[in-house]
């Protein structure tokens, strides 16, 4: 039905004019239609219309096997690299969270070995003669004290070692701990300041902190074939990860400076001494060159071992060697990708204090 027939409707015969009769009818058959727009098929249509009557949707297309395998294999990208995003994130969030325990542990550990209140005060050493022999696992729980000084005036004799006293006592609470401890390794003006531990491999502590707790940042720990006594060992071999946060043995690297070649010293404490070495040669090189040698079938292998490493050092201070020295070598790696070379810094035992 059009416009026209459907004004057609309202039209009054010309015979029967009547105009408020006209009106009013007209307003009434109006209305009525208005009421029932669903009686006429174009009021009807207007209801019902959607936008897909004006403009219908294309037909869907007809993929070939091609065009589906492009699609499903961008579908697949698309769902791997998500995955790899996630995974990354998740990584990074660990990794972070590792570093932090690292930090915290061994940070705390650094602040307070070298007082004797190491483990709340409840250890603290009672200085013994130097005529006493020294044992593995010394008695230092008698007769405590928290502040070493006072012990001093109160024997009257400065021929203690205040220093190795204290750091012994503080091992020996460690040892409590885990009977893995080695001894601890500090280097001043750096971040090398951590307990050593060994075990009967070279892989436990390269994931397990000293505590015995799994950690990735590891331990720093002595080579399982080295004695606890070092002057037993031609060469002690130390190994340390090489962290990005500068934790661990990340810090042998500033040893690749001359200035701090020249001038830092490595002091190992243990239960028999306090060690001094003083390096004489840093260099990078493949894991399996023999740097890490602790073995020798006679006295001039072992010197000429010695000369051979510092000739292949990026610095050389023209070191004697006899077969009565000792060295100490730490091992880190160098983080290439491939993961075949290590730093190697080697330092000569030069005073023992006890």
């Amino acid at each position: 039905m059009n416009l026209r027939k459907l004004l057609d409707r309202f039209k009054k015969p010309a015979a029967e004019p009547s105009p408020a009769g006209d009106i009013c009818d007209t307003a009434y058959e109006l209305s009525e239609v208005r009421r029932d727009d669903d009686s006429d098929p174009f009021l009807h249509s207007l209801k019902v219309l959607t936008p897909d009557d004006i403009a219908p949707p294309p037909p869907k297309k007809k993929y070939t096997a091609q065009e589906l395998i492009i699609e499903g294999a961008r579908r697949l990208i698309i769902a791997v690299c998500a995955v790899i995003f996630v995974g990354s994130a998740i990584r990074l969030a660990q990794s972070f969270i590792d570093y932090k325990r690292g930090d915290d542990l061994y940070g705390s550990i650094a602040q307070d070995i070298f007082n004797t209140t190491l483990g709340g005060g409840e250890h603290a050493v009672r200085l013994a003669q130097r005529s006493r022999p020294i044992s593995a696992l010394p008695d230092y729980y008698t007769n405590l004290t928290t502040d070493a000084e006072d012990l001093l005036d109160e024997l009257g004799d400065n021929s203690y070692n205040v220093r190795f006293e204290q750091m012994k006592s503080n091992l020996t609470y460690l040892k409590g701990v885990n009977p893995d401890i080695f001894g601890y390794i500090y280097i001043d003006g750096t971040r090398i300041s951590f307990p050593v531990v060994q075990y009967t491999d070279n892989e436990y502590y390269l994931e397990h902190a000293y505590t015995g707790e799994y950690m990735v940042c590891g331990s720093i720990f002595a080579d399982f074939r080295a004695y606890r006594d070092m002057e037993m060992n031609r060469n002690t071999v130390f190994y340390g990860h090489n962290m990005k946060d500068g934790n661990m043995f990340n810090n042998v690297m500033e040893f690749f400076d001359e200035e701090t070649f020249n001038s830092k010293v490595i002091e190992i404490y243990t239960f028999d001494g306090i060690y001094t070495y003083e390096p004489f040669a840093v260099f990078e090189a493949i894991e399996t060159y023999h740097y890490f040698e602790m073995y020798f079938d006679s006295d001039s292998e072992f010197v000429d071992f010695c000369y051979e490493m510092q000739d292949k050092s990026m610095f050389n201070k023209h070191m004697d060697f006899t077969a009565d020295d000792r060295i100490i070598t730490l091992s880190t790696c160098k983080n290439d990708p491939a993961g075949l070379y290590r730093y190697a810094l080697q330092a000569k035992l030069v005073k023992v204090e006890r």
